[in-house]
């Protein structure tokens, strides 16, 4: 391989990883920054009905972050409650109805959840399997092992597509199929992604 090549894939590489970093900051970012004004749009208002002298506009933008903080705070608590989990359930239902909207927040949550913490622990480790041929090796996550009823071990493969991680195939391969390796889960999202 030359210089220039490795280099492209070098840069390439560092591309990828900016992005899967950047690209939630910033959504994030926006989300906030649409919520903080919609709340500051109330907090004026109720502030100046309250208070008989006025109220400086750096306490009213104090106010808004607090009140967005225990909103926040409210959602996750929610969340974490049968009742809000239903919740939840019911307005994910209504948004994958409407045709853009679906594919936009499909691929966003399953990102998000493939890339959480929670769900990185869902894999073991990072393994390599034959792909589409013997012969050729392809990065699959192990998910877990078992112990057939005639004695032999078979493994739980992920083997995700690339550029696109969050679709892929659920394998069930023999033990020996199954070559662990020292990758990390988080190298192994990041090759699956940048495509190498």
């Amino acid at each position: 391989m030359n210089v220039a090549s490795r280099i492209a894939r070098h840069v390439r590489a560092r591309i990828v990883s900016g992005i899967l970093l950047l690209v939630p900051l910033a959504v994030s970012f926006w989300v906030l920054r649409i919520l903080f004004r919609l709340i500051l749009g109330y907090v004026r208002p109720v502030a100046a009905l309250m208070s008989r002298i006025p109220v400086p506009e750096y306490v009213v933008g104090m106010l808004a972050v607090l009140t967005l903080l225990l909103l926040i705070y409210a959602a996750g608590t929610l969340t974490r409650l049968v009742l809000g989990r239903r919740l939840v359930a019911w307005g994910e239902s209504l948004l994958v109805r409407i045709p853009v909207v679906k594919t936009v927040y499909s691929a966003t949550k399953s990102l998000v959840d493939m890339l959480s913490n929670k769900n990185r622990n869902a894999f073991k480790s990072v393994v390599l399997i034959d792909f589409p041929r013997p012969g050729c090796k392809a990065i699959g996550f192990l998910g877990g092992e078992g112990t057939g009823a005639d004695g032999r071990r078979w493994c739980r493969v992920f083997l995700p597509t690339t550029p696109n991680p969050t679709s892929g195939y659920l394998l069930l391969l023999e033990d020996a199929d199954v070559i662990r390796t020292q990758i990390t889960i988080e190298e192994g999202i990041r090759m699956v992604v940048s495509g190498g």
